[in-house]
This record gives structure tokens, sequence and C-alpha cells, in this order.
């Protein structure tokens, strides 16, 4: 599924008028795709040339799932009859299912 985030940062941009650098603030919508992992980075080219814009995914803790590498982990305690003899247990989705 993914999600979008809004971005806002600072950016420069050249004043040929005084020949210094002028701060700006620009806002990014960010598509996260699903599957992309904490590191990737995500650049945006700056229409003037003067700087690119990169962001980079961090991974946000899960109250009750963990990635491992490709895929979703989630613990659930059992007690030793329910171990032994087997039992349902209902996991909700990411999507809250």
């Amino acid at each position: 599924r993914g999600t979008t985030v809004r971005e806002t940062t600072t950016l420069y941009s050249y004043d040929q008028a005084t020949g210094f650098a002028v701060p700006t603030s620009k806002t990014f919508n960010i598509k996260i795709r699903p599957g992309w992992k904490e590191g990737t980075k995500i650049t945006f080219k700056d229409e003037e040339e003067l700087q690119d814009v990169t962001f980079v995914v961090r991974e946000k803790r899960h109250k009750l799932f963990k990635r491992v590498k490709d895929d979703l982990h989630v613990v659930c305690e059992l007690t030793k009859l329910e171990a032994k003899d087997g039992t349902n247990v209902s996991i909700p989705t990411l999507d809250g299912r």
C-alpha cells in the first residue's frame, strides 16, 4: 500500500541582484512504496541545478510487528497448555483488519 509523506525543508536559491543565497521553504510530497527498507534514498533534482534534496527512509517502530529482512514477525504469548494442545490466535493486519 505504501504512503505519502509531506516534508518541508529549507532550500537556498541564488539572488542575482544581491549575489547572495536566499533561503526559501519548500514542501515535498514523498511517495513511500511498500517494502522500502530503512536507508532507502529518495532524491529530488533541483530545477535550478543548484542543489538536489535527498531524503532517507527511517523505519518507525511498530507496537506489534517487527521487520526481519523481507518478513514481518509478531510474537504471541501462549500458555504451556495452548502451546501443547493448540489454539487460535487473532493477529490484526497492518491496516487494522
